[in-house]
């Protein structure tokens, strides 16, 4: 079983924050200021990583659909 994250107690706070302001984005370290207010010791670069995959995810945009992500997949073959 892995071990929880630092950030793990604070991950739906988080994403709650971060999906109440779509279409705007909030700084990582706004975001950092207040979970740290709340006991979170971790890094701002901790807060990035969590909210760039909550607002991208592994393959596109998670919380803001209406943004279009055009990705390249080389020539089609018929």
């Amino acid at each position: 079983m892995p071990r929880p994250t630092k950030i793990a107690l604070f991950e739906d706070y988080l994403r709650h924050r971060i999906a109440s302001a779509a279409p705007n984005w909030i700084p990582a370290n706004v975001l950092l200021r207040e979970i740290q207010q709340m006991g979170f010791a971790g890094s701002e670069r901790t807060v990035r990583n969590l909210e760039r995959l909550t607002k991208w995810g592994d393959c596109g945009p998670m919380i803001f659909p209406s943004c279009s992500v055009e990705r390249h997949h080389g020539p089609r073959t018929g």
